[in-house]
């Protein structure tokens, strides 16, 4: 059921029992409802970024993928992906804000976006124009919309984007891939994803930081062995201050690598029939302990 008014209505009417992740702007009309809660259960939220491919040009120099970040305009991006400010947390956290491994170390260059520097960082990476591919889910509303607002931005800094609009399964499908990008391949540059925030809030379960050197990854992330002991020493401290300490030196060194970009945190509202009992306060919309009367 991919259209969310017709989910909305279909909760509305007890066709189904739950919503795992409701349209921000259709709130107000589950909330009039009589029969429905509408809750946020995970008070960290999740943390959207785009992953680069770093298999190919311009993304292959940290430099190109450097420069998407000076580009990303984390409130704009919220502010279309969710369009509610309590629901929106910019954050340049690589652990996600509100995590014990919050930290604002390296953050201070990409605090605000930086158009000129932008584009240079592109002209280093050898950049002159050749069409840049950005997969958009189009069939999930949070990701379709970060697409949209990053293709804007893109094209602003003249960069020539070929935005490609699929479903999340062909996204996913591509992503693993290692094809060139160019005519009538399903290579890639770049898209749009999330992750709940307690997943990412430690090194030992935020898999995309992960820069291994000849072995295999969810994407092709950077081959970096300076990112990789940066997070060995964050799991080999054994005090408080030491992996503090640990934690700001590798989200240094992630912000000179770059493997991906962080566009902000969201809080993700859940909505369920008050017929549903036991429902529980977890990251996800679990379904143990829960009882339909």
């Amino acid at each position: 059921m991919p259209e969310p008014q017709t989910q909305v209505q279909a909760l509305i009417r007890g066709e189904i029992d739950g919503l795992d992740l409701p349209v921000v702007d259709l709130l107000p009309v589950l909330r009039k409802s009589p029969d429905v809660v509408v809750q946020v259960l995970d008070t960290m939220g999740s943390q959207a970024f785009f992953w680069l491919n770093s298999a190919h040009p311009p993304f292959d120099k940290p430099e190109g993928r450097r420069a998407m970040a000076h580009l990303l305009d984390q409130a704009q991006v919220l502010g279309a992906a969710i369009g509610n400010p309590d629901y929106e947390r910019p954050c340049l956290s690589i652990m996600a804000c509100g995590s014990v491994n919050q930290s604002a170390a390296g953050t201070a260059a990409f605090a605000k976006p930086d158009v000129a520097k932008a584009k240079e960082l592109l002209r280093q990476a050898g950049y002159a124009g050749q069409p840049v591919v950005l997969m958009d889910p189009a069939d999930q509303p949070i990701m379709h919309q970060m697409s949209l607002v990053l293709n804007q931005l893109m094209r602003e800094a003249g960069i020539n984007v070929d935005l490609q609009a699929t479903d999340w399964g062909t996204v996913v499908t591509r992503s693993v891939r290692g094809d060139k990008p160019g005519p009538n391949s399903p290579g890639w540059h770049l898209h749009p994803t999330w992750a709940p925030g307690r997943v990412v809030g430690s090194p030992l379960t935020a898999t995309q930081l992960r820069a291994p050197c000849g072995l295999p990854n969810f994407v092709p992330n950077p081959c970096d062995p300076e990112l990789e002991a940066r997070r060995d020493r964050f799991f080999a401290a054994t005090t408080s201050p030491a992996q503090r300490a640990a934690m700001d030196a590798l989200q240094e060194r992630f912000y000179e690598v770059m493997p991906y970009v962080i566009a902000g945190q969201f809080l993700a509202p859940k909505a369920w029939r008050k017929s549903l009992t036991g429902v529980v306060n977890a990251s996800e919309f679990v379904f143990w302990n829960v009882a339909k009367n």
